[in-house]
């Protein structure tokens, strides 16, 4: 990168489900000079729609426990933010779901920045 080169950086929201989670999820993330944690946001699809709108995320990354207890959520979501990417993250089993189909291991922090910064 040379100087004057602007970085583009990926807005990311956390939703917060776990306030040890989305804390830790900030934590990981905010030293990463691409990303940019633009907020978090309760679990609850009037107000993550709404934050979505008005913050123009990127990526929503959420706790995959929601997935399977709040699934409508999630396809909601990406039918009405087409070019949102929605990562959740398996605590338990070190892999991370990304919502257009593609599982991916976890091995180190860099696989979880690299999975919010590829192209969808």
């Amino acid at each position: 990168m040379t100087d004057g080169e602007v970085v583009k950086k990926h807005r990311v929201l956390v939703v917060d489900e776990n306030s040890m989670f989305s804390n830790g999820v900030q934590l990981l993330l905010v030293a990463q000079k691409t990303l940019e944690i633009i907020g978090t946001v309760p679990v609850d699809l009037s107000l993550i729609s709404a934050e979505i709108e008005r913050l123009h995320p990127d990526v929503l990354v959420l706790n995959e426990k929601m997935v399977s207890s709040q699934s409508n959520l999630i396809f909601s979501l990406l039918k009405n933010h087409p070019t949102l990417r929605v990562i959740a993250l398996n605590l338990e089993g070190n892999q991370i779901n990304i919502f257009d189909n593609r599982q991916v291991m976890v091995k180190s922090f860099s696989d979880l920045v690299s999975a919010i910064t590829q192209p969808k």
